[in-house]
């Protein structure tokens, strides 16, 4: 996280899924109900979807303050925004 926030990373996004990934690593070692509260700059449904299609690096995402809850359901993952 360091190296995005000094911008020695510079690729598109990725402080975003990296937030997501250490959050999903982080509740699959914990109980179930357990949950995070993440802050992402950008529409992280817009970032995966752009990951998924290949198209990452030419999406222009708008910034946002959304506020997402994680958690695991039914040893499913959760992604809610409040």
């Amino acid at each position: 996280m360091q190296k995005i926030e000094s911008w020695i990373i510079k690729i598109s996004y990725f402080k975003e899924v990296l937030q997501l990934e250490m959050a999903i690593n982080e509740l699959s070692y914990l109980p179930e109900g357990e949950q995070r509260i993440l802050e992402f700059d950008h529409d992280i449904y817009k970032i995966l979807i752009a990951i998924n299609s290949g198209t990452v690096e030419s999406e222009v995402i708008e910034s946002t303050n959304a506020v997402y809850r994680i958690y695991m359901q039914d040893k499913k993952l959760q992604l809610d925004i409040f």
